[in-house]
Formats: structure tokens, sequence, C-alpha cells
């Protein structure tokens, strides 16, 4: 929805969506939660490996490295 604001009225999102702005607002200010973060910080690590071999590690090698 934050992408979309631009084109579309909250209001008119939380509607087509079924949310509630309030729920919409609080959501928002809360962030990511903290599984995420970590989610974000494991694919990052993955692909890094995966590049640093030049794409020839499989998922084998990249848990075994992990």
């Amino acid at each position: 929805m934050h992408e979309h604001r631009q084109a579309f009225p909250i209001i008119c999102m939380c509607s087509v969506l079924g949310v509630s702005e309030k729920g919409n607002a609080n959501w928002s200010k809360r962030g990511k939660i903290q599984r995420k973060q970590d989610d974000e910080i494991i694919t990052a690590r993955i692909e890094d490996a995966y590049y640093q071999h030049r794409g020839h590690y499989g998922s084998p090698r990249i848990h075994a490295e992990f």
C-alpha cells in the first residue's frame, strides 16, 4: 500500500483489501518483525555465497557453509 499511496487514496486501498485504516496505520508504525529482518539477512548471506562461487554452489554446499 505504501508504494501505491501516490496513485490511490489509503481509504480506497483499505476498503478494497478489507483492512481498517487504523490497522494499516498501526502496521506501518510497527515496522518489520524480527523474523522478517532475520530472513532478509540470511537471504543476503546465501546470495553472497552463491555469487562468490560464480553460481556453482548448490543448496547442499550453501547449507553446509552456514
